[in-house]
């Protein structure tokens, strides 16, 4: 959209090195729109516009950057957390090796339950192949 904007603003902003023919065709350019109820400010009202959505776009992609950060710390903590719970479960193993009860409970509290990686299936009914029927044409003679 930017790139677009600026292609506009340079074939009507002349610049430094435009010869005098190009400033001329630039200005009729610009006059074209003021005649058409457009304000003489509209390149500068057009500069300014694109300076703002350019500075909105490079805050949102200052964030997204943020954001690709953050989920790039949580894939680390995660994998200090898992190597500080298998030091813990190393330890408790050994020392509730004799003591069953507090194993138990140590395997109990410690367990992750951990996301499925796949997608659920959810089963389908099954036809059991028989139907009800009611009436007269139920009763066989």
């Amino acid at each position: 959209m930017l790139r677009t904007a600026n292609v506009y603003l340079a074939a009507l902003v002349p610049t430094a090195t435009d010869d005098a023919a190009t400033v001329a065709a630039k200005a009729a350019r610009v006059q074209v729109f003021v005649d058409h109820a457009q304000p003489a400010t509209l390149v500068a009202d057009l500069q300014a516009q694109v300076k703002a959505v350019g500075a909105v776009s490079g805050t949102r992609e200052a964030s997204r950057e943020g954001g690709v950060s953050s989920t790039a710390q949580i894939a680390s903590l995660v994998q200090e957390g898992r190597k500080q719970w298998n030091l813990l479960d190393a330890i408790f193993q050994s020392v509730y090796a004799n003591i069953p009860e507090k194993l138990a409970a140590w395997n109990s509290a410690s367990h992750v339950e951990h996301a499925s990686h796949h997608a659920a299936v959810t089963p389908t009914p099954t036809s059991t192949g028989t139907t009800a029927t009611k009436g007269p044409e139920a009763t066989t003679k």
